[in-house]
């Protein structure tokens, strides 16, 4: 098989998609356990945790996670465009110009 840059750009492609498949599906995971376990303090807990703070901890996790999933779609995006929009060329050419 011969490397060429378009087999190297199908892999990053590839690679890239199996990273935010692989992320959002985890984060769902938990969303959805959160959910299913709203209010319910894990075993172990109940002397150091209320329902009130347990109620204030998911709350945050979901929140936190549900940010953290737009910043990395953005993330992810940024990167896609850096690379496939010729950014990554155009810094590369300044920075040449810029050592002559």
């Amino acid at each position: 098989m011969e490397l060429t840059v378009d087999f190297f750009r199908f892999l990053f492609v590839a690679l890239m998609f199996a990273l935010v498949v692989t992320k959002v599906l985890l984060e769902l995971l938990n969303l959805r356990h959160a959910k299913k376990n709203l209010g319910s303090i894990p075993e172990g807990f109940e002397s150091q945790v209320n329902r009130t703070d347990m109620a204030r901890i998911q709350d945050y996790t979901s929140a936190k996670t549900k940010a953290e999933t737009v910043r990395f779609a953005v993330y992810i995006g940024l990167v896609i465009l850096l690379i496939f929009g010729g950014f990554l060329n155009l810094i590369a050419s300044k920075a040449q110009q810029f050592a002559n």
